[in-house]
């Protein structure tokens, strides 16, 4: 949580003290590296400001495009030297913050398909389900039989 806020505070200094306008166009740079980081700071956006948004499984674009804009204004202000620390020199990043990478399923065994999810298989053939799991890169880790609960994970993210 220190991590998000020193960035946001840091952004918001330099959106306070920028006396020239930025470009709010987003490199493909800055897309690959903080791709995480502006959804980890968009769904804490919409948990602060209590949005009814936060129901919905996808963050919802104009939160993610406003959260891009203000990164993008500060990454292409080439003239600051912050910029070049936040961005070259610390690199910044507040990953494992909110956005879940853990899944937890309570399954019904009386169902045939919860076979594969017994023997570690990730696809239930429920093309909803799979398609979600699959969508995020959840993979079944574990699955107790005692209590009858999946366990899913997102591969760990790699920021170099």
């Amino acid at each position: 949580m220190k991590k998000i806020l020193s960035f946001l505070m840091i952004l918001e200094f330099l959106q306070v003290n920028a006396q020239l306008p930025s470009s709010c166009n987003v490199p493909d740079a800055l897309k690959k590296y903080y791709d995480y980081d502006v959804a980890e700071m968009a769904l804490s956006w919409l948990y602060s400001i209590k949005s009814p948004d936060t129901i919905f499984i996808d963050i919802p674009d104009w939160c993610k495009d406003t959260v891009w804009s203000g990164l993008a204004a500060i990454y292409n202000r080439n003239d600051l030297p912050a910029v070049d620390s936040i961005f070259n020199k610390f690199c910044f990043h507040d990953i494992e913050h909110l956005v879940c990478r853990q899944i937890t399923i309570y399954v019904d065994t009386s169902y045939s398909w919860t076979s594969n999810w017994r023997n570690l298989q990730t696809s239930s053939g429920i093309p909803g389900l799979d398609s979600l799991l699959s969508k995020y890169g959840f993979t079944i880790t574990a699955f107790d039989e005692e209590r009858q609960i999946a366990f899913f994970q997102q591969p760990k993210l790699s920021m170099s």
